[in-house]
């Protein structure tokens, strides 16, 4: 059975982010990771919330965006980064440094348990929307559009990472499909733009706005969408 779902109380967050702990957890990040460059493809942001869609790169990606992206957004990720140092430590020994990062599982073990105070610390300030792969998910969705409607930005990795963080990514989970459904259902087109981190050179590619009406069109369904963008994602390494 699924462990019963814990929403996060929303000012709990706020509050999070205010901590020394998570204050000293991101001015270390910010000391070690550069900011990146960006290159718009077409016009930059809309004054008003979009979907972006980005490549993980391991963890270098979140990092950057969370130091560096310039708007009000909420960011996706999945629900054992925000259940406490317990489900933190699992998800860095056994999937993260294991299963992705292809590390041995007794050095993966040894990475993880050090990572893991700092990790959750970080995580607790992220104000990360926790994402799931049964029913809980339409929670995610729920939350996204209220997140949207205040006028944040939702960031999402719809990149299948389950043998690792690739250069070229091979498939794109369609759920972000399904929460731009949802608000086109709602009478809300939310702009999309797709990104790509090339890190050897420390840029991020911003893709030309699409409207999701426009995609639905042309594609059709979630699957189409998501293999359309996966190609365009891929298409920006060398922009």
């Amino acid at each position: 059975m699924a462990k019963e779902e814990r929403k996060p109380n929303i000012d709990n967050l706020e509050r999070n982010r205010k901590k020394f702990s998570f204050k000293l957890a991101k001015f270390i990040n910010w000391v070690l990771v550069r900011r990146p460059k960006v290159k718009f493809l077409g016009e930059e942001f809309p004054n008003e919330p979009i979907v972006l869609l980005a490549n993980h790169v391991g963890k270098k990606t979140p990092v950057k965006i969370e130091l560096y992206y310039p708007r009000d957004f909420r960011m996706w990720g999945t629900h054992e980064m925000t259940e406490g140092l317990k489900e933190v430590h699992t998800y860095l020994t056994t999937i993260y440094y294991h299963q992705k990062k292809h590390l041995p599982k007794w050095f993966a073990w040894i990475v993880g348990t050090i990572a893991a105070p700092f990790a959750n610390m970080f995580y607790k300030g992220m104000r990360l929307l926790a994402t799931f792969t049964d029913y809980r998910f339409l929670s995610t969705i729920k939350q996204s559009i209220k997140e949207i409607e205040e006028g944040k930005d939702i960031i999402i990795y719809p990149e299948d990472s389950t043998n690792g963080y690739k250069e070229q990514l091979t498939y794109l989970h369609p759920g972000f499909a399904s929460l731009c459904e949802m608000l086109y259902q709602k009478g809300k087109d939310v702009p999309i733009y797709v990104t790509y981190l090339n890190k050897r050179k420390n840029l991020f590619i911003v893709s030309d706005k699409m409207m999701y009406s426009d995609l639905k069109k042309e594609y059709g369904d979630f699957d189409h969408i998501a293999e359309a963008l996966r190609l365009l994602i891929n298409s920006l390494i060398d922009k």
